[in-house]
């Protein structure tokens, strides 16, 4: 891990011990999503790019805004890297918002006749993770929220998800903290492979906005 992820690791673990009192039941909603978002939004406002002065760019997703508390939830999607690549890893880890919503990564991104198609791995802070795809306007499940014991839980707890396509097999293969974790095809049409990549974070309708933030950091 960089070393900005080590500081922020530290910082956060000092706020969330300092500055929050217990979770109650209805804050941590530990069960599986209530409802599956089906809403994709591509947005520029909520994920920033920021320097920690080492020279170590990270991506901090962040908001109250209650314009994103739809009833079926809404996941914020951004590119962060338009290079087609067949590989993608990130170090992700939730700050804030409600536990078992998830997010992750978007990879095999294109626009296509100014329709967007583009798979996606999510986690949560309850050690599950899922795969989807939205594909012009339509949300299909590959995997749906499922337990892994290669990932770690709670606040402010960083996790790698990897994603890697192999071109002959048409197969991608997840790992999660090193640990491989299962292999998926896009079986649909059009058949997603590699493309553009960046950061999904989902929007839970039970968020207590504007009192309290989702923040998500994002590191390489």
């Amino acid at each position: 891990m960089k070393p900005f992820c080590h500081v922020m690791l530290l910082v956060t673990a000092f706020l969330l011990i300092s500055g929050c009192t217990a979770l109650d039941s209805s804050e941590w909603r530990d069960r599986l999503s209530e409802v599956e978002p089906v809403t994709f939004t591509e947005d520029t406002e909520a994920f920033t790019e920021i320097d920690d002065g080492m020279g170590n760019p990270y991506w901090l997703f962040r908001t109250n805004d209650s314009r994103y508390c739809l009833p079926e939830g809404d996941t914020l999607w951004r590119i962060t890297d338009s290079n087609t690549s067949a590989s993608v890893s990130a170090m992700v880890y939730r700050n804030s918002g409600v536990a078992s919503s998830g997010y992750g990564i978007v990879f095999a991104a294109r626009k296509r006749a100014g329709q967007t198609y583009l798979l996606c791995v999510m986690i949560n802070t309850l050690q599950q993770y899922s795969i989807c795809k939205y594909s012009a306007g339509e949300y299909s499940e590959i995997q749906g929220w499922t337990h892994s014991s290669f990932l770690k839980g709670g606040y402010g707890v960083a996790n790698r998800i990897s994603v890697e396509y192999a071109a002959a097999s048409k197969i991608f293969t997840l790992t999660l903290n090193g640990g491989t974790v299962m292999t998926f095809q896009d079986s649909g049409t059009p058949r997603l492979s590699t493309g553009a990549s960046g950061y999904a974070v989902t929007v839970s309708p039970y968020e207590d906005f504007p009192e309290k933030t989702v923040e998500v950091v994002f590191c390489h």
